[in-house]
């Protein structure tokens, strides 16, 4: 399956399972308000023997947290049918990705319809690629994963797949320096919750701000100084004056 058969319908040419245009229609505007407003990174690794290219992008999240995602696609031409061809548009491809979404739903089912990079697997639990999704994915449908489905987009739209351009933009493929570039399930869920915290930390002082600022605006009564009348003070009583008695005198017989 090249990119843009896979773009226009993973399922493969026929398979009328899904709803393809409205769903289609969603993630194109997702995608184009995430290039909007974030930063899709990518590195391009060149194999030597088989001339294979590894497209590594990294993809933000489409919400208001800032974590990001491992997408990779492997572009390859096994039986040497376009080794000529000026560029790799026609070439097969394999994909990879570590968004809990694509894991979960689709790692399985991609490995089981030869779409996955087996040189990644170790960055998933074992029990992803041996166990059906029976809950996520119970028919097992080759559907989009929106990131992928993002990385897909990105290499269409950028015309990354001119080999002029690609011998300028592409380094030399190490499987060992390549894999460690790419982050475990593990390591994206840990740095998911971290992004997480941060964005609720980020939006809880903006309330309590505004309820602080709202309290401060209540203005406080002022306080009263009740002055303590003085004492009265008493008159004083004027002395009651006695009346003057006379002295008898009594005359001795």
């Amino acid at each position: 399956m090249t990119l843009k058969e896979f773009i226009n319908n993973p399922a493969g040419k026929g398979d009328s399972s899904v709803n393809r245009a409205t769903l289609i229609s969603v993630l194109d505007s997702k995608y184009d308000k995430l290039v909007k407003d974030k930063t899709i990174q990518f590195k391009i690794s060149k194999k030597i023997r088989g001339g294979s290219y590894y497209f590594h992008l990294i993809i933000p999240s489409e919400t208001e947290r800032d974590n990001t995602y491992d997408v990779v696609f492997l572009f390859e031409d096994p039986k040497k049918l376009h080794s000529k061809s000026s560029s790799i548009s026609e070439y097969d491809i394999r994909v990879f990705a570590n968004s809990p979404s694509f894991a979960y739903t689709f790692a399985k089912v991609y490995k089981d319809n030869d779409l996955f990079i087996d040189s990644l697997s170790g960055k998933y639990e074992k029990e992803i690629l041996s166990l059906k999704p029976e809950v996520r994915n119970r028919y097992g449908i080759v559907n989009y994963d929106k990131y992928v489905y993002f990385g897909a987009k990105f290499i269409m739209e950028s015309r990354l797949l001119n080999k002029a351009s690609l011998s300028l933009r592409s380094i030399t493929y190490s499987e060992k320096i390549f894999n460690a570039r790419i982050r475990s399930l593990g390591t994206i869920m840990n740095e998911y919750q971290k992004a997480k915290k941060k964005l609720k930390n980020k939006k809880e002082p903006k309330t309590s701000l505004k309820q602080s600022q709202s309290l401060s605006k209540i203005k406080t009564p002022k306080t009263v100084n009740v002055k303590t009348p003085k004492a009265v003070k008493t008159p004083k009583q004027p002395k009651a004056k006695l009346p003057k008695t006379k002295k008898t005198i009594s005359k001795k017989k």
